[in-house]
């Protein structure tokens, strides 16, 4: 891949990420179709052409209408719940990828593909737009007061990490994930290989 492959790839992430949420929220999903759902469009498609034909014909009982009617419904309703179970899906694989998470043994090869796709974009856009932050305007990655929020990314795993010191217990905080925290609950790692700021 080309650097100017990869840099349009980056710049094109808000797109990409506005087509994805849009996705997700459209009433066909398109991004499964060529492998996880084509073999049942085809069947549904097979099946509309059979009540097509059916339709065209000159004469048609009562007994057969009922039949391409019942037909009828029953490509509604699975087309329904393939969308539905897409969605589900689809938003599954992108909060995966949002985590930062690595546990992907219960995607199918072609969710994997998407999941490793938009992570591997996302993570692209974070670094570029780290990178350009950095160039431009320097004053804010310079050491924030204790009351600033600040993103955070986790290098090293960190257990029973805890937001304040009166907190009773503290949580696991995962390799490679991005967290906003208060400055005054990460400054003890920021100068450690626990984390860097972003």
């Amino acid at each position: 891949m080309t650097t100017q492959t990869q840099s349009d790839e980056v710049a094109d992430f808000p797109r990409f990420l506005r087509t994805i949420q849009n996705e997700i929220n459209s009433p066909v999903i398109q991004l499964y179709d060529k492998h996880i759902v084509s073999k049942y469009k085809q069947v549904i498609l097979n099946q509309e052409q059979v009540v097509e034909g059916l339709m065209d014909q000159n004469v048609i009982n009562g007994t057969l209408l009922m039949q391409v009617n019942l037909v009828k419904q029953e490509i509604t309703r699975i087309n329904y719940y393939i969308t539905l179970y897409l969605k589900v899906r689809l938003s599954k694989v992108l909060q995966m990828a949002r985590m930062g998470s690595n546990d992907t043994a219960k995607l199918t090869p072609e969710e994997n593909t998407v999941f490793l796709a938009y992570s591997t974009i996302r993570n692209d856009y974070m670094t570029a737009s780290g990178l350009t932050i950095q160039e431009k305007k320097p004053v804010n990655l310079e050491i924030k007061r204790n009351s600033s929020y600040v993103f955070v990314k986790i290098l090293s795993p960190i257990s029973n990490f805890k937001i304040s010191p009166d907190d009773e217990e503290g949580f696991y905080l995962e390799k490679n994930a991005i967290y906003l925290f208060p400055y005054s609950s990460v400054a003890e790692f920021v100068n450690s290989d626990y984390l860097e700021l972003i």
